[in-house]
């Protein structure tokens, strides 16, 4: 009967469900020792009769799915990935036993309000707080008498660029009305020298 090798896994070919398939080592010895080291089973040794389930496998190990075939073919270059190993030391612990708590040390407890012998605080990070330059903030902040002094010179810089852009406004529109007038002119001269083109050439 064929099941799986992987450690827990209970997947056999008579139980497993249908979307379940089941894959032979490689014959490929470098990809067959991959395989072996994957599933981290000490002393074992693959045979003709080992085989791997699909649940250890991802979705990409195999080509893309076929509707002739009822079943998908997995890449040669598949390796598993997806396994259920015991949490310790590759032994599962054993049922019905549990840890035992580690035994209190009688004694007097410490004096909660000295913090030298608190040993519960003896690895934890101490909080620095950054140091702050009054002298620095001091001179930083400006005097009110400088800020309305800033205040007015910014006004005043914004006047003048606002007469400056209405200047502007204004060439710009004689500039415009100057265009226009060269327009005109020009195609009252190209309608003139039609004119008299066409009346020489009648005379000849």
């Amino acid at each position: 009967m064929v099941h799986c090798a992987a450690i827990n896994c209970t997947n056999n070919q008579t139980t497993a469900s249908k979307d379940i398939s089941f894959h032979r080592f490689p014959s490929n010895k470098t990809q067959r020792d991959i395989w072996v080291q994957r599933i981290k089973r000490d002393g074992f040794k693959p045979t003709r009769t080992s085989y791997l389930c699909s649940r250890h496998f991802s979705a990409n190990s195999y080509y893309p799915f076929v509707c002739d075939r009822k079943r998908r073919d997995l890449k040669k270059s598949a390796v598993p990935t997806i396994f259920n190993f015991p949490d310790i030391d590759g032994l599962p612990s054993p049922r019905g036993t549990r840890r035992r708590p580690a035994p209190r040390v009688r004694g007097v407890p410490p004096d909660r309000s000295d913090p030298d012998k608190k040993p519960w605080l003896e690895n934890e990070p101490k909080l620095q707080v950054p140091k702050t330059n009054m002298d620095h903030c001091a001179y930083s902040l400006k005097e009110p008498r400088q800020i309305i002094q800033d205040r007015e010179a910014l006004l005043k810089r914004i006047e003048r660029q606002q007469k400056l852009i209405k200047r502007l406004q204004k060439s710009n529109s004689k500039q415009k009305k100057t265009i226009r007038i060269l327009r005109h002119t020009v195609k009252a001269l190209t309608k003139t020298s039609y004119a008299s083109d066409t009346e020489c050439k009648r005379e000849y």
